[in-house]
């Protein structure tokens, strides 16, 4: 499971540092590809703003689940074949 609080640590970093939307976007989707191996405290993204509060970044979670859910529907929809 290293991997995946790796990926949820770059995904920190990328919001941290305002990183490009891509490059936050193919992590989340990253994230939402093996969502089952995530804990909840690797969901809690966290963001900053300039005056140091900190802030969950709710929108990237919505989109990893998001993610998971259209995943796990394109698989059952298979399956039913």
């Amino acid at each position: 499971m290293l991997l995946i609080n790796f990926i949820c640590c770059l995904l920190r970093s990328a919001t941290f540092l305002k990183a490009s939307s891509e490059c936050k976007t193919e992590l989340e989707k990253r994230i939402s590809a093996i969502l089952e191996h995530v804990t909840v405290d690797d969901l809690l993204v966290l963001s900053f703003t300039y005056d140091g509060e900190r802030l969950f970044d709710l929108e990237s979670v919505r989109k990893i689940i998001f993610g998971f859910v259209e995943k796990e529907k394109s698989v059952g929809v298979a399956n039913q074949r």
